[in-house]
């Protein structure tokens, strides 16, 4: 196994260590074999979050242990077809907070699931997305998808006609008039359901 580190800014962008100087916010990323192992999170100069992601043989404690704290964001990844599927756990004080689960194809977040602290899908905070060719992160797809609390679709919200600062949103019995096929083409965005 090879580790290696690299330093981005918060936005991702790659920086250098001469960099890291000045910024003082910043990401130091650990790589094992050319895979994300573990993000340090830095706000002015200091470790603000610890992301780490867990393989199947590793226990909690182990991982707990091995990074000199209990309060971490740990993260599962699994592979289900065309699909990766990334589990993210909110940890404080080795008592997960939050959880929320993202179906990513090509990597990009087509759903993100947000849980409480019971289990239950925060339907407030989860959504779906489409992305054009171009576009690669959340914030640049071409249309989010809202739900109510029943998985059916409340509404979407994208950039450019009919959208606008005023009015963000058309209700899902609107979309037909402006975008007729949108949801005949991508039934997944009908409902709420997490897997295609």
């Amino acid at each position: 196994m090879s580790t290696t580190v690299r330093y981005t800014n918060l936005d991702n962008a790659q920086i250098t260590i001469q960099q890291l100087g000045y910024l003082g916010d910043y990401k130091k990323i650990y790589l094992v074999d050319d895979i994300e192992k573990k993000v340090e999170i830095y706000v002015d100069n200091k470790i603000d979050e610890i992301q780490y992601t867990k393989a199947d043989y590793e226990s909690l404690d182990s991982v707990f242990s091995q990074l000199g704290t209990n309060s971490v964001t740990i993260i599962t990844i699994e592979e289900f077809n065309e699909y990766i599927i990334k589990t993210i756990y909110n940890y404080i004080d080795g008592i997960n907070e939050n959880m929320q689960k993202q179906l990513l194809m090509d990597n990009k977040i087509i759903c993100n699931h947000e849980f409480d602290t019971s289990g239950n899908i925060d339907v407030r905070f989860s959504a779906k997305y489409m992305y054009d060719d171009n576009s690669f992160k959340i914030g640049e797809e071409i249309f989010r998808f809202y739900y109510y609390a029943d998985g059916t679709l409340e509404c979407i919200c994208g950039k450019g006609y009919p959208f606008s600062e005023h009015n963000p949103f058309l209700k899902a019995s609107e979309i037909q008039n402006y975008f007729p096929n949108l949801l005949t083409d991508n039934s997944y965005y009908i409902n709420f359901t997490f897997l295609p």
